[in-house]
Order: structure tokens, then C-alpha cells, then sequence
């Protein structure tokens, strides 16, 4: 397992990485047929011929990279934890990041409404999507992605191990209309995006088990922590808490510092990935 170098701090918190360990299964979940794809995932010898397995099935239906990773959603905002990037675009993977793409992604709204493979086209996008106070972010981050050749694809969430965590499964095209949409091809879309899911759920080391170490934080800390997590706005905190607005100010900024973050969101991402959560 590889974590990927990248200056920007935000980074150090979302983990990139290539395929990990693999691990026995959960003896509890009652054995299920197993897909042919899923079949021959683990049949496998070696994260090389299953990369190839995956990449035969994603061309297949039309596409040509894959990213698989977990998000946690926070009064609507994607906090990203990590992303495999073995499966295609891990230039691009590193850069979405970097940049705080997921910030301004349409995409990612439009898939936690829904179970079904959300398709999208930059081109589509363009002409829907970079409306309000953020359409200039959002205009940018479109014409990079079709820069770096992610005209179009299909998106999902599946569900997490947590109630507030999503499996994202991302499929792109360089094709400005990609693949047809009907029944038949949404099928193979879901079929891949399942095995997919359930190889990493089930026959993986996850990397987020591999935390950083927890830091130390006061009985209030963890209660403010776990206000944050659950969306509460500071003056929602003060009530819960029966504190000031000026002590929850100065609790926030001592946790700010503790995890390195540098706003609410990068917070509650890093005390995810240290299980202080």
C-alpha cells in the first residue's frame, strides 16, 4: 500500500493509495452466490491480473478509469477519507484533492439522493450546474476534469460502514457522451460497481484501519467533536453544551490545531481518520 506524496495539506488527510492486503472475510456475513466478476477478482493471483480483470470489465461497458474511495457527508458536504487509486487517472486523483474539487463537485450531491448510477457529461454539467455563488468554482473544476480527459460517466454511493459514510464508485469516459444509458447497460454498470464494492468491504485490509494515532482531547473536546460530525452549527454547540460562543470558539480553534486543519470540514475529516469519531 502506497499513500501518495502531495504537498497540500489536506492530502495528508485524504489517504490515496494503491490496492491493499488482502484479508479473510467476515466469518458472521452468511455465505452468498457470488458473481462471476466477483469470482474472478478473487481468484486472482496478485493485485496485477485483477487490476487487468477490472479494467477488461470497465472497458466493456464503455469506460476507461475507475476510482473507488469513501466519503463521509456532513450536512451535505463530502468529507473525503480514501480513495484507491489503482484502477486509472491517479494524476487526476491526487490533483481533485489537492485542489478541494470535491468541494464544488456537482456530482456528489446528485449521487447521495439516490442508490441509482448518477450519468453525467462535462458538457451537460456546463450547462446545469455552475449556477450561484459557486458557478465560477464549479465552471473551472468542470474544464479541468474535461482537460484531463473525464468528459463523461456515471457516479454512485453505496453504503458505508458507517451510517454517514458512502462508498463512492466513479466511472469515466474521454467520450463527450459516453456510453448509452439504457437498462441493459445500467445493469453492467451496477453489477461492476457492487463486485467492486464488495471486494473492498469484505476481502481488503481497508487503509483507514491503519489510523494515525489519536490525540489526547478533554471530555468537552470529544463532545464538541462529536457536535461538529453531526452538522451543528457553533451557536447549536453553545445550546447542546450549555457553553458561550466565545468558549466554543476557542475549543474549536484548540482542535483546529491539535488535527491541523484549517476549517470545520478538514476537522471532522481528520478526527475520522484518527477514529477520535
Amino acid at each position: 500500500m502506497q499513500p501518495a506524496d502531495a504537498p497540500d495539506p489536506l492530502s495528508r488527510l485524504v489517504l490515496l493509495f494503491d490496492e491493499p492486503p488482502p484479508k479473510a472475510p467476515d466469518d458472521c456475513v452468511p455465505p452468498v452466490t457470488q458473481p462471476a466478476l466477483l469470482a474472478e477478482m478473487l481468484g486472482a493471483d496478485g493485485s496485477g491480473p485483477r487490476r487487468q480483470i477490472v479494467g477488461a470489465a470497465l472497458r466493456r461497458i464503455g469506460f476507461d478509469g475507475l476510482t473507488y474511495g469513501r466519503m463521509t457527508f456532513v450536512r451535505g458536504d463530502a468529507v473525503p477519507t480514501a480513495f484507491c487509486v489503482s484502477h486509472g487517472h491517479c494524476d487526476w486523483v491526487r490533483r481533485y484533492f489537492d485542489r478541494r474539487y470535491h468541494g464544488v463537485d456537482p456530482r456528489l450531491r446528485a449521487v447521495i439522493r439516490s442508490s441509482l448510477p448518477y450519468r453525467w457529461s462535462v458538457k451537460s454539467l456546463l450547462r446545469t450546474g455552475t449556477a450561484g455563488h459557486k458557478g465560477d468554482s464549479v465552471r473551472k473544476f468542470l474544464e479541468a476534469m474535461r482537460e484531463a480527459g473525464l468528459c463523461s460517466g456515471v457516479m454512485l454511493a453505496l453504503p458505508g460502514p458507517r451510517a454517514d459514510e458512502r462508498s463512492i464508485v466513479s466511472m469515466s469516459s474521454h467520450d463527450a457522451d459516453g456510453p448509452s444509458d439504457d437498462d441493459a447497460h445500467t445493469a453492467q454498470v451496477l453489477m461492476l460497481a457492487v463486485c467492486l464494492h464488495e471486494f473492498y468491504s469484505r476481502y481488503v485490509q481497508w487503509p483507514q484501519e491503519e489510523a494515525a494515532a489519536r490525540p489526547e482531547l478533554s471530555p468537552r473536546q470529544n463532545r464538541i467533536l462529536d457536535a461538529l460530525a453531526r452538522g451543528l452549527t457553533d451557536r447549536e454547540i453553545a445550546e447542546a453544551l450549555a457553553m458561550s460562543m466565545h468558549g466554543v470558539d476557542y475549543h474549536l480553534r484548540r482542535l483546529r490545531e491539535c488535527f491541523s486543519a484549517r476549517n470545520r470540514v478538514e476537522l471532522v475529516q481528520a478526527a475520522f481518520r484518527t477514529r477520535s469519531l
